[in-house]
């Protein structure tokens, strides 16, 4: 999971973000995709990489959205094709 700092954040953004991290990393049903990214600016929450199920996805958003600070999330996550999550199993 890496905290993308394409600009300088704010003290209050680096904040929310180690809270983002937190609440993904304590939260026993979800598996955090490794390339798991996550942007934050003023309190919009931005998260893209890979996962297997559409379900997943709407989890992370979930914990995401229900983080204190977190004004919006954009959800740019992508649900890996049917075809190669059976390959991978």
């Amino acid at each position: 999971m890496i905290l993308k700092k394409e600009t300088l954040l704010t003290k209050e953004d680096q904040e929310l973000g180690a809270r983002v991290r937190h609440n993904l990393q304590r939260n026993a049903v979800l598996e955090i995709p490794s390339d798991l990214r996550i942007a934050i600016s003023s309190g919009v929450v931005r998260l893209e990489g890979t996962v297997s199920l559409p379900a997943e996805k709407a989890m992370i958003e979930e914990v995401v959205r229900f983080t204190e600070g977190v004004l919006a999330v954009e959800n740019a996550l992508r649900v890996r094709p049917c075809a190669s999550r059976r390959s991978s199993s």
